[in-house]
């Protein structure tokens, strides 16, 4: 049955597409409606496969973005495609090159674009980069350059007071990691209106690593770690060697000191 909707639903959006490319915001409304039926059907469907699910879920966004390439429900689908990088970076640069103006003048996904293409900068044995900023409580100036001179892996944490999947990484992960004392930790604060949101939220959380707060989305140096979604870690030997990332560590578990 699952599998039926799906297809369904995909079939709905496919069917749509080849509508007469006149988008109304009723239009709009409706297919964006559509697709979130179909997406969602595909993410709960247990029978499926991850690279099912991806395939799927691709073939759903790219029948959208056919339709709607000229309009806002097109920039949204065009930052879904680039964020959960279900097109790889080729593609994106293809469909990027002939983008409409709205998506190419869209802040949002250029910085998006220019993270993905830094990606390949940050792999396992590649040095680390830079980045600091004011901490929060102590309003002291925190880098990872200052915290990888203590002589100790460090763990490089990119989250915001606002991300739910941030809080529980937090509170499951890098709480009891770093009261072990194996592994230092450093957070970098993304995405941010407000320092004092990044400042209450490491008051609640018990958070008691240094945190650079790097303020909002638009030229973030989260750009340069290839960042596109958080929380997103990065393990870090003490010489600042990337060892591995992740968006939470119990996927490089194995590569944490013993």
């Amino acid at each position: 049955m699952k599998r039926l909707l799906i297809l369904s639903a995909a079939a709905l959006i496919l069917f749509s597409g080849c509508k007469a490319n006149v988008n109304t915001p009723e239009i709009i409304a409706q297919d964006t409606q559509e697709m979130t039926d179909a997406i969602k059907a595909i993410r709960e469907n247990d029978e499926l496969t991850k690279e099912q699910k991806d395939g799927q879920m691709l073939a759903c966004y790219e029948a959208v973005y056919a339709k709607h390439a000229k309009d806002s429900l097109g920039m949204e689908v065009f930052k879904k495609l680039v964020t959960s990088k279900l097109w790889d970076l080729e593609t994106v640069e293809a469909k990027y090159a002939k983008a409409s103006d709205l998506i190419r003048n869209d802040e949002l996904i250029n910085t998006k674009v220019e993270a993905y293409r830094n990606a390949g900068n940050v792999l396992p044995g590649m040095p680390y980069i830079n980045i600091e900023g004011p901490d929060p409580v102590t309003g002291e100036n925190v880098s990872i350059a200052d915290v990888l001179a203590q002589g100790k892996p460090v763990l490089v944490d990119f989250w915001a007071s606002w991300c739910g999947p941030c809080r529980r990484e937090i509170k499951n992960n890098l709480l009891p990691l770093a009261a072990e004392g194996k592994v230092n930790v450093v957070g970098i604060a993304v995405w941010e209106d407000s320092i004092e949101d990044t400042k209450d939220a490491m008051v609640n959380y018990g958070i008691t690593w240094p945190v650079a707060y790097t303020g909002g989305r638009v030229d973030s140096p989260s750009i340069k770690y290839g960042v596109s979604s958080i929380p997103t870690l990065f393990l870090l030997a003490p010489d600042g060697t990337i060892l591995a990332s992740g968006n939470s560590i119990s996927k490089f578990k194995d590569q944490l000191p013993e």
